[in-house]
């Protein structure tokens, strides 16, 4: 069965959310682009970058362990194209 194309560049998904591990992170791209995800505190620091690079076109998954941070509330922050889009994570112990 054929996969219908992606028509905007989006965060798809985090969970689970609260997490204690890992976690999968779903984001589409309209267009290949340089895309990046990061992990932030809540003052804003990366703590984590997730994903960084040039990325095709199409629907993406990705496996972040949380298990590294320390509980608390984080911001996943997702930059591709034009879009940027901010999200809370929740890590519990």
């Amino acid at each position: 069965m054929p996969v219908a194309p992606v028509n905007r560049t989006r965060l798809a998904a985090i969970a689970p959310n609260p997490t204690g591990g890992r976690t999968l992170i779903c984001f589409e791209l309209r267009e290949r682009c340089d895309a990046r995800i990061r992990v932030c505190d809540v003052s804003g620091r990366a703590v984590k970058t997730v994903h960084d690079g040039m990325t095709n076109p199409g629907r993406h998954e990705l496996d972040w362990d949380a298990g590294g941070i320390a509980p608390g509330l984080y911001f996943l922050v997702f930059d591709a194209f034009s879009t940027h889009e901010t999200r809370k994570v929740t890590v519990v112990r």
